[in-house]
């Protein structure tokens, strides 16, 4: 039976706080591929922005991003991609300049940049997620398959909660992801099974866009430190990835 294996990336893959993938990540990755497993990333990253240290870990069978609205294969080529249409980039570029809140596009030529001066939710998003932050320009027409939401206060969140067609999705205070309301990290995984001939697969994963892939998952891992509604989903609750969370997890499961 062919089983894919499903990884986020902050906090699963990488500490947060530190950016390490420790050795032992490491080695149960090779021991997955060498057990036969179909590993891959789902993560609310675009592929551009997923650095070298993560996707040299491994010959990963696929790539699931932008929370799921781009799903690429082995070779990084995409086999599904869902780009925003011309209303919803309107509402949230028009919530944006209501709010002061700068955006963060990316288009589907994975070319990022910011609609406004960064704030201090931004510096802190980009420095916890060590990203170089992009250029300031005005947006001028691109599609786009990512659009980031960096509030200056919460109640900033509900010009674009009220946007028809989208969702939001928060992995900490300082930014959110917009999203199409009926697409997640689950879709995408569905892509991949559909692509590779899956018959089910296994999540892990640490923060709120992760629920979906993690509900409907045959097998489900809440690394430590993962809110109440992730951890409570789970069916095996891990410790962090610092202190070998997914190694220790895939040994309890008889995964290796």
């Amino acid at each position: 039976m062919k089983t894919g294996i499903f990884f986020d990336v902050d906090g699963t893959l990488r500490d947060i706080d530190t950016s390490r993938i420790p050795g032992s990540t490491k080695a149960a990755l090779r021991m997955l591929r060498a057990a036969g497993f179909y590993l891959g990333i789902a993560t609310g990253r675009t592929m551009g922005e997923l650095s070298d240290d993560i996707v040299e870990l491994i010959d990963w069978d696929a790539y699931v991003c932008a929370n799921g609205q781009v799903v690429y294969d082995k070779n990084k080529e995409p086999i599904f991609q869902r780009v925003f249409t011309d209303e919803i980039i309107a509402g949230c570029l028009n919530a944006a300049a209501e709010n002061n809140n700068p955006l963060m596009i990316t288009t589907d030529e994975e070319q990022c940049f910011i609609t406004a001066t960064p704030n201090t939710s931004l510096f802190t998003t980009y420095r916890d997620f060590d990203l170089p932050i992009p250029e300031v320009r005005e947006y001028s027409g691109e599609s786009a398959i990512a659009i980031m939401v960096f509030p200056n206060r919460d109640e900033d969140y509900e010009a674009y909660s009220i946007i028809p067609g989208v969702r939001l999705s928060s992995s900490g205070s300082t930014s959110c992801d917009i999203l199409y309301d009926d697409i997640s990290k689950y879709d995408g995984a569905l892509k991949v099974m559909d692509h590779c001939g899956l018959e089910k697969y296994i999540a892990f994963g640490d923060s709120m866009n992760d629920f979906e892939i993690m509900l409907y998952a045959d097998i489900s891992v809440a690394m430590g430190g993962s809110p109440a509604g992730i951890a409570g989903i789970a069916t095996c609750l891990a410790d962090t990835v610092l202190n070998d969370g997914i190694y220790s997890a895939c040994k309890e499961l008889r995964l290796l």
